[in-house]
């Protein structure tokens, strides 16, 4: 009898995208990448000590904000959010982030990662804002 791999969209499962979506005055079930995507937006969002009962959940990124936009600002980015993501979504492995320079004000991150027990990867691009615009 032959090993039969477990599906990756079975192992990543499915679930309540951050923000709530509502269909009908009913939540909107995703699964795959989109799971994956919300959740890491979700930590990547919550400044590091601020939820309730688990004050240790967020990244750090937002310590960053006003900070001058150089080297050293990309590369604790990168940092940090590789960091919080290793720490808190425990479906990916192998996380990479690179640089995308927009403007003084603004940054944009590519990150890319693979799900644990699989060949199967995924990137997207995660915006940063040096400076808070109203």
């Amino acid at each position: 009898m032959g090993f039969n791999p477990q599906p990756v969209r079975d192992f990543i499962g499915n679930g309540l995208v951050f923000p709530i979506q509502l269909d009908n005055g009913r939540g909107v079930i995703s699964s795959g990448f989109d799971l994956i995507r919300g959740s890491i937006k979700n930590i990547l969002a919550f400044k590091y000590g601020t939820r309730f009962f688990l004050a240790e959940f967020g990244s750090r990124i937002n310590d960053l904000l006003e900070e001058p936009n150089d080297e050293i600002l990309q590369n604790l980015v990168k940092r940090f959010i590789i960091d919080a993501i290793t720490q808190w979504e425990k479906r990916v492995s192998t996380v990479d982030s690179s640089i995308i320079m927009i403007d003084d004000t603004s940054i944009q991150v590519s990150i890319s990662y693979q799900i644990r027990n699989s060949q199967t990867t995924d990137n997207f691009v995660y915006p940063f804002y040096r400076q808070i615009i109203y």
